[in-house]
């Protein structure tokens, strides 16, 4: 998949996996990413098709891309840059196909789940 190279900021595991409550059955693998910049759609297309063949095994993964400009300071409901999750899933699968993904940085998306995670 490459590196992140100067993207990378830090990564945080806010969920239940650090608070003693994970259930392997049931839950998913909370992680945040902090980026330094905007990604480029090239990059999140790397994501894109790296990250489904790593969901699931052994547990589904739900990470968000946030810029560190987009939470400091804060603002809500909070921006994100790429956001994967077995839930969205298909809809990434369907713009990977079909050819969306190339305006994935136009979008301007907004999550306001984020703030608990934060």
């Amino acid at each position: 998949m490459g590196t992140l190279g100067d993207l990378l900021m830090g990564i945080c595991l806010p969920g239940s996996l650090v608070t003693g409550c994970f259930n392997p059955a049931c839950s998913d693998i909370d992680i945040i990413v902090l980026n330094g910049r905007s990604m480029t759609a090239t990059e999140k297309l790397s994501l894109a098709k790296h990250l489904p063949a790593h969901s699931t095994h052994p547990s589904p993964i739900e990470i968000s891309f946030l810029r560190m400009s987009d939470i400091h300071p804060w603002k809500y409901p909070t921006p994100f840059d790429f956001h994967f999750s077995e839930m969205h899933r298909e809809r990434i699968e369907k713009d990977l196909a079909t050819g969306p993904w190339k305006n994935w940085s136009d979008e301007g998306q907004l999550d306001s789940d984020q703030a608990a995670h934060i």
